[in-house]
């Protein structure tokens, strides 16, 4: 554990994958919840949970902050370590995989609308996606965990971290 915190501090000492990160948490947050029907702009600003969405709201915030994390964390390995982006490929790959199916889960009530023209399929689809959007954002969750993990002991075992004494 004590790596982890290592590498999160290594990373966000620098202002600029802090405010990454926060920009990438907040567009994705806002984003998912506007499409999940959370989040409304007009005709007033609402944000609306009720009960029975509340674990969709949570796998919500976690797929926003562990893409936050894990991109900050990518570009991190790309300037600073100087590693290829080819080796950094599964951070980015799974930051985008995850964001695409919390994203996709999410437009239930624009994707109804948006099915009708593509008929039967789109609407079995977007059917599939509504109904299965918590075991797909959980999947999401999975593949960004992994990531995390794996960028990691990238870092660790690719430099020495020696903590300060104070």
């Amino acid at each position: 554990m004590n790596k982890h915190i290592q590498v999160i501090r290594l990373v966000f000492s620098n202002i600029f994958y802090l405010v990454l990160s926060g920009i990438i948490f907040t567009s994705m947050l806002i984003l998912l919840l506007y499409a999940q029907g959370l989040l409304f702009f007009e005709p007033y600003f609402i944000f609306n949970i009720t009960e029975d969405v509340i674990p969709s709201f949570i796998s919500i915030l976690a797929v926003s902050l562990l893409t936050s994390i894990v991109t900050a964390i990518s570009v991190f390995q790309i300037r600073m370590i100087k590693t290829s982006s080819k080796k950094v490929g599964a951070g980015i790959f799974g930051s985008v995989l995850s964001a695409g199916s919390g994203i996709c889960t999410s437009c239930s009530t624009v994707g109804f609308s948006i099915a009708s023209s593509f008929g039967i399929a789109g609407s079995t689809a977007i059917s599939f996606l509504y109904d299965y959007e918590i075991p797909i954002r959980l999947v999401a969750i999975g593949i960004l965990s992994i990531t995390y993990f794996s960028m990691v002991r990238k870092i660790t075992s690719g430099c020495k971290i020696m903590p300060k004494n104070n």
